[in-house]
């Protein structure tokens, strides 16, 4: 049978995985966990070792909270804890990209960090779309060494803006200078500028979290559906004047190679059921078209969009250039209890997760 057919982008598929998976949550899945059992065996409702629920966690077709309390009443906390684990492992996730890239990322791309030659040139890429060779040589260790900031995302900033960059020299380019692309030691700019090098692995500052407004039932609403966050139902959309309704797949802002149509299928369908099960008829927004969400929001009258909560990605970037407020329009966003008890801890490894599951647990259901 095509694996493929197993996979079905609806909150029922995941509550009967879920089922089919909850009386092997405990030693049999610490047991089993890392054997990977080869093509095809993995599939919702087998009778493996994983619960492969992670394409319905991820879409909060599944919520974290159920799948955990359903693991602790049937096993114990003790014999369910490596999947609690594994569970609160992607929350962490989440938590730690919330609180550490976002300023210092935002300060290397909008010419903020103090450094006047970096900050120079990076105005200069943007506003002519073009910087010299050396320039951009020196660009480049400066985004990772100086700032502390991953490779890939000034390899990325390069691609988005030079009219001469491609994907084969970008990606080369910063593999070379962070001393990824050949043995030895980095190639840094110290002996140009004076500059102090750090190791490219350092951690980010880390940030409080970022400052989010509540939808108010006292304004007409567009609601944003998207693919981070599925189960609609449970925030309370009757309280909103909900005059229409968007989509936007996750998958699409990327700018990587092309997403599978197996991705793109099942993200496509959780929105369609998310939309169905809300009790709307929704409009899928365009990726090349960051305008299109306050186009669709100011037709409909407006004053607010009210989305679940969307955190650090591609996704994020397109909401942040869907210049929403010159509309104006203001976007609000609903956190889940689950989120707001794992992301404090999210401020080093996840041993401090770990270490304070049970107390997030509880905080998350008594909320």
């Amino acid at each position: 049978m095509n694996p493929m057919t197993d996979w079905t982008a609806i909150r029922t598929k995941g509550d009967k995985t879920r089922a089919a998976f909850a009386s092997r949550m405990g030693r049999r899945d610490a047991n089993g966990h890392n054997t990977a059992l080869g093509p095809g065996a993995h599939k919702p409702g087998a009778q493996g070792a994983v619960s492969v629920l992670s394409p319905y966690i991820r879409r909060r077709l599944e919520l974290e909270t159920g799948v955990v309390t359903r693991a602790i009443a049937m096993h114990g906390p003790d014999d369910a804890a490596k999947f609690v684990q594994v569970v609160n492992w992607r929350g962490y996730c989440k938590g730690w990209l919330e609180r550490r890239l976002r300023r210092d990322v935002d300060r290397a791309m909008n010419s903020q960090t103090g450094l006047a030659c970096f900050d120079g040139w990076n105005t200069e890429l943007i506003d002519n779309g073009y910087l010299h060779n050396q320039a951009r040589m020196w660009c480049a260790p400066i985004w990772m060494f100086t700032q502390g900031l991953p490779w890939r995302l000034g390899a990325g900033f390069f691609y988005r803006h030079h009219l001469g960059g491609d994907a084969a020299t970008n990606t080369l380019g910063g593999r070379w200078v962070v001393g990824l692309h050949k043995r030895g030691k980095p190639d840094l700019v110290e002996v140009t500028q004076g500059l102090k090098a750090t190791k490219p692995d350092g951690l980010p500052t880390v940030m409080p979290l970022r400052a989010f407004k509540l939808p108010r039932p006292d304004q007409p609403t567009a609601l944003l559906i998207t693919d981070m966050d599925c189960l609609l139902e449970d925030f309370d959309l009757y309280a909103l004047t909900i005059r229409t309704t968007a989509t936007l797949k996750a998958s699409q802002p990327r700018l990587s190679l092309r997403v599978s149509d197996l991705v793109r299928r099942f993200e496509g369908g959780a929105l369609a059921d998310a939309a169905t099960r809300a009790g709307y008829t929704a409009t899928a927004m365009r990726a090349d078209d960051t305008a299109s969400l306050s186009k669709c929001a100011a037709v409909a009258g407006t004053t607010q969009t009210a989305t679940p909560y969307i955190t650090r990605s591609p996704l994020r970037e397109w909401l942040d250039e869907a210049a929403l407020a010159k509309a104006p329009i203001t976007l609000r966003e609903w956190l889940r209890d689950w989120d707001m008890a794992i992301w404090p801890h999210a401020t080093a490894g996840f041993f401090k997760v770990k270490q304070n599951i049970p107390h997030m647990f509880q905080k998350a259901l008594s909320a």
